[in-house]
């Protein structure tokens, strides 16, 4: 006959977290074979998304809760650039002789290709 047991103290469990996998591991401590036909090491990992951490864990009556925050740094999350409606300083002239042309940059200009 064999039973199933579930956790019944949190020195029971280990919970890792390596880069994006978590691993939760059990183990029965102390008890004796009676009545299992095998009773080891259980254990179960999961593939997290990136940035996301682990905030804490709880036991309660065999059931165990882990929470997880996504936390984008914030350097990756985007940013909203501001456009004046009229630059505050006039652009300068270059050094070479030629005339600075006045006016919207574009795409092409600001890249050196013009018409």
């Amino acid at each position: 006959m064999a039973r199933r047991s579930h956790p019944s103290s949190p020195d029971e469990l280990a919970i890792t977290q390596e880069q994006t996998v978590l691993t939760v591991t059990g183990q029965k401590a102390g008890e004796d074979m009676d009545g299992y036909l095998h009773r080891g090491i259980a254990d179960r990992s999961f593939q997290l998304a990136d940035h996301v951490k682990l905030t804490g864990a709880g036991l309660l009556n065999g059931l165990l809760t882990i929470g997880l925050r996504h936390e984008i740094p914030e350097e990756m999350k985007p940013h909203r650039i501001e456009i004046a409606a009229k630059p505050e300083t006039e652009p300068k002239q270059r050094e070479t002789g030629k005339e600075v042309a006045r006016g919207p940059v574009t795409a092409q200009s600001a890249h050196g290709a013009g018409p």
